[in-house]
């Protein structure tokens, strides 16, 4: 096999992978540099909100994420198939058998809190997968996609034109939480309950 050197070292000893999960974790802050240790190749402007090793599962080596790829906290990739744990108990052939499939995750994609990305997945550009879906098939560029089993609900262009500016989209990107909260008090003071 041919492993990189951070990958030997990250997998080749359990005291050793949590100093490392704590150093990415604790420490440094870094997802997307313990995703990359882990071995998920990974494109540049990506946000993971929640811990790698919950999220990548058992074969991070099999997914692939592109640029600017949003994962929200609960989200996990599924690399494996689950009815192997049975066919091992009926079939001898399947006695030391695993099966794997790789996911792909391409470029401007956003994954809802919750969601279930399931073996051998390709999604495509531009994607937004809602909250709480589970994806069992492929998902093509420029869709809106939610449900168990996640279904398109709309395309790109269709969800972007529903944003709205009447007051709704603020300006807020890069400010701090308390800016972000007395800059929406200002413009919606009718939102926010004083006690």
């Amino acid at each position: 096999m041919n492993y990189s050197r951070l990958e030997k070292w990250f997998w080749g000893n359990r005291w050793l992978k949590k100093l490392i999960r704590i150093y990415f974790k604790i420490i440094k802050r870094d997802n997307i540099g313990l995703a990359k240790v882990m071995g998920v190749n990974i494109g540049s402007n990506c946000v993971i909100y929640d811990d790698p090793t919950n999220v990548f599962g058992t074969e991070p080596w099999l997914i692939t994420v592109g640029n600017h790829v949003e994962i929200c906290s609960g989200v996990e990739f599924v690399t494996h198939e689950g009815q192997i744990w049975v066919a091992r108990e009926l079939d001898n052939k399947f006695k030391n058998m695993d099966c794997f499939r790789p996911i792909v995750i391409k470029d401007n994609v956003f994954i809802g809190a919750h969601t279930f990305i399931m073996p051998g997945i390709n999604i495509g550009n531009n994607v937004v997968i809602g909250a709480g879906s589970i994806v069992t098939k492929n998902i093509s560029d420029n869709s809106v996609v939610a449900g168990s089993p996640a279904k398109k609900i709309a395309t790109i262009e269709e969800c972007i034109s529903k944003l709205s500016f009447d007051g709704t989209c603020l300006p807020t990107k890069n400010m701090s939480p308390l800016e972000k909260k007395v800059y929406i008090k200002q413009v919606h003071k009718e939102w926010f309950h004083e006690s």
